[in-house]
């Protein structure tokens, strides 16, 4: 395990902001606006509140974009904060 991985599971154990990782690598993903995806660890988050988001049973996050054609919903596979 890197030291980044090992920071964004902390953070997220704890409920923590993760916006001290911003310098390391958050990159915004095409098409959803308010997510960003950590070029690392692979972990998503929400841009606004850097929350990062709970993987269902699955282990797959789901990213909501409202646009002009309506609604759009993508279910991607969340990176294990292992």
């Amino acid at each position: 395990m890197n030291n980044v991985t090992e920071l964004i599971e902390l953070a997220t154990k704890n409920g923590l902001d993760t916006s001290v990782l911003e310098a390391i690598g958050f990159d915004n993903v095409e098409g959803f606006p308010n997510y960003q995806r950590h070029n690392i660890s692979g972990l998503y988050r929400n841009k606004n509140t850097h929350r990062v988001l709970k993987p269902n049973a699955k282990g797959q996050v789901r990213l909501i974009a409202n646009s002009a054609e309506g609604k759009k919903v993508k279910w991607v596979m969340q990176a294990k904060a292992s």
